[in-house]
């Protein structure tokens, strides 16, 4: 079955959630896993995607990126099994000519260690990924925004 996250009392297969996000076609690779948040149990899903391009998109087209990943999830998967969070970054094969997902376990939210992510949030009322800054997911972690 592959690497799993619990989220929402449910399961989540990673790569059922990024085989969805792959028919998209400015999506070359796609990795998916479980992203801590505090005050919430269990694990969100979060993707890290690289486009075809080599992520050398600018922030409209990668919104509108987004906005297909939005309508593909919406559409073809379970509210517990969308990918709370994005980023786009590079995704190396390793020496085995496989993706390694070891690199990505446990991201840190909102900014990334280095505080420097663009990192994007689901918003469930409007049906689309937004920029997450820290205000909001301060209110992610309080309850005020519900993912």
């Amino acid at each position: 079955m592959g690497d799993t996250y619990r989220w929402k009392s449910e399961n989540v297969s990673t790569s059922e959630v990024a085989n969805e996000i792959l028919r998209i076609d400015e999506i070359e690779q796609c990795i998916v896993v479980g992203a801590k948040i505090e005050n919430h149990e269990g694990r969100c899903g979060y993707a890290i995607l690289q486009t075809m391009t080599g992520n050398q998109e600018k922030l409209p087209d990668k919104l509108n990126i987004l906005n297909k990943v939005a309508d593909q999830v919406f559409n073809h998967l379970p509210h517990y099994a969308r990918p709370c969070f994005i980023r786009f970054d590079t995704i190396k094969l390793n020496e085995n000519h496989k993706i390694s997902t070891k690199a990505f376990r446990n991201p840190t939210l909102p900014l990334g260690k280095t505080g420097k992510w663009e990192v994007f949030y689901l918003d469930n009322k409007t049906k689309s990924y937004k920029v997450l800054d820290e205000s909001t997911y301060e209110n992610i972690v309080e309850g005020r925004i519900r993912i």
